[in-house]
């Protein structure tokens, strides 16, 4: 999959892969650029555990709660992926 990404001012294209995973129940991605080296270790985990990990992330870091509208769970994913270079979460469906 390609995704255009904002970076620094500049849109870049990239070959984004994609972990589905769910917090508070709403589904999220988490996509991980594919040339990155971390993706094999994410990729070696046990089945479901980077899910786990993502949706951990979303309630130690985020304001996002049960209650959250889709533009403020999009505003604090923004703030959250802010100066990524590696790896971003996503609304998905969004």
């Amino acid at each position: 999959m390609t995704t255009a990404l904002e970076v620094q001012g500049e849109t870049a294209a990239a070959e984004w892969v994609s972990f589905p995973f769910t917090y508070l129940g709403r589904s999220y991605n988490s996509k991980v650029k594919a040339k990155t080296r971390k993706l094999a270790a994410i990729e070696s985990l046990p089945a479901g555990k980077f899910a786990d990990i993502n949706a951990e992330c979303l309630r130690d870091i985020s304001t996002i709660n049960t209650s959250s509208t889709v533009e403020e769970i999009t505003a604090e994913l923004e703030r959250i992926n802010a100066g990524s270079s590696w790896a971003v979460l996503e609304l998905a469906g969004e």
